[in-house]
């Protein structure tokens, strides 16, 4: 059985998630980080770990460091939070 995530990285989920809904691309880690009020190095652990658990996946195209696509795990867990 799969662990359920943690607050903590729900809250990068769903900053992710709903960025992407408003502009239609994802955001950096430097803004994810002055949103959340972490640290570049919280942002970074915290993505990987949603990459690991198939919340996240790297884009094939990286315009702007932008490099972060939602997957239907990630999408549905945010619904679901709503």
């Amino acid at each position: 059985m799969e662990k359920p995530l943690k607050d903590k990285h729900k809250d990068v989920l769903r900053f992710i998630n709903d960025y992407i809904e408003r502009k239609g691309f994802a955001p950096k880690r430097e803004e994810i980080a002055e949103a959340l009020g972490i640290s570049l190095s919280a942002v970074h652990y915290r993505i990987h770990y949603l990459f690991d658990y198939g919340y996240l996946i790297e884009a094939d195209v990286c315009e702007w460091g932008r490099s972060i696509e939602m997957t239907k795990k990630g999408t549905l867990t945010c619904q679901a939070d709503k």
